[in-house]
């Protein structure tokens, strides 16, 4: 009887730590049942999209397809004409100083996708603070030395001030977006725990940039239409652990990874540790996900946004056929329904 008696007890306690091992990869069920934002005084619009990302965590992924400055609805009509389904999220980048003069047609695309259903998406592919106004591409990618960095982040130093300049410039076009009611995921500096760009790969000095710059934005230019979606690259051998880079739940209301090779447990592991309830996404990828694969074992992502050109570039049209014809896949005719009822 004893002999039996262990050999359940052994059983008993395998199946509870594989359990335990199961739901370590799937991670948490739903993210945080309560909505939360950082900036009080977020507009009633970008409080109902935030909410319904929380809603949207666990129930189904949303398509999302990113176009360029120069092109500014392109690829999203792509995804359309490959699949008959527009992608629910619409996203577009500021760039840099020499295409800077595109600025304003972004805003104006932006406008135009949220009044036709989409949820908006923005990032920012800042040039050097101390980059002359037609910085190009090398500017964005080239480096600072850590005292230089530390310079950008210091108030009253001259990179201080050159920071301040680009970034209130940038802060205009939003505030146009404010003006017309359109909330922004946004996504500034991002990939910031990889060397990729001049603005990562020192977490206190990237902290401490990205807590400046939304303190500018909420506390100086008043932007209560941004959800501030907090990026990380996909920890591998070309980046850093994402933990040393999170600026804190106060500044934050999503977080995102860019995927560019696989779909791996630990990026989704490591982007719902950090994001601690928040909704997570993935903020870039070229290959979009495989859905049977985020519905079993990543339910919680709320988004993809696959990147530019790599749509056709990374994808064949019957692998983004399926993806967007998924039973899981939301695309923008059921955001209308649900956002804009």
């Amino acid at each position: 009887m004893n002999n039996m008696l262990n050999a359940m007890k052994r059983s008993f306690l395998a199946l509870a730590a594989l359990a335990i091992v199961l739901s370590a990869f799937r991670g948490p069920s739903t993210a945080s049942a309560d909505p939360r934002w950082a900036n009080p005084n977020m507009t009633k619009e970008a409080r109902e999209v935030l909410k319904y990302l929380y809603n949207q965590s666990g129930k189904g992924i949303l398509s999302g397809q990113h176009n360029y400055v120069d092109a500014l609805n392109d690829w999203s009509n792509k995804a359309a004409e490959i699949t008959g389904e527009y992608p629910a999220v619409w996203g577009n980048d500021f760039a840099w100083g020499e295409v800077a003069s595109m600025r304003q047609g972004v805003v104006d695309a932006a406008i135009d996708a949220w009044r036709h259903g989409s949820i908006v998406t923005l990032s920012w592919h800042a040039e050097k603070p101390d980059a002359p106004d037609n910085a190009g591409w090398w500017d964005v990618q080239s480096w600072y030395t850590e005292d230089e960095m530390r310079e950008v982040v210091t108030p009253g130093t001259e990179k201080y001030k050159q920071w301040e300049k680009k970034a209130d410039e940038i802060a205009g076009y939003l505030s146009q977006l404010q003006a017309a009611g359109v909330p922004v995921i946004w996504r500034p500096y991002h990939e910031n725990n990889a060397g990729f760009f001049w603005w990562g790969g020192r977490p206190e000095l990237v902290k401490q940039l990205w807590t400046n710059l939304y303190d500018r934005f909420t506390n100086m230019h008043h932007l209560n239409n941004l959800i501030w979606n907090y990026n990380t690259a996909s920890y591998n051998e070309w980046s850093m652990p994402v933990d040393d880079f999170y600026p804190g739940d106060s500044y934050v209301d999503m977080v995102s990874v860019d995927i560019y090779d696989s779909f791996k447990p630990s990026y989704y592991e490591d982007t719902l540790r950090i994001a601690n309830g928040k909704p997570i996404a993935i903020g870039e990828c070229g290959m979009l996900p495989d859905i049977e694969l985020i519905q079993e074992t990543q339910p919680l992502y709320t988004y993809f946004l696959g990147w530019g050109n790599m749509l056709t570039g990374s994808n064949t049209f019957e692998h983004i056929a399926d993806v967007y014809d998924h039973p899981y896949t939301t695309n923008k005719d059921e955001v209308k329904q649900a956002i804009f009822k």
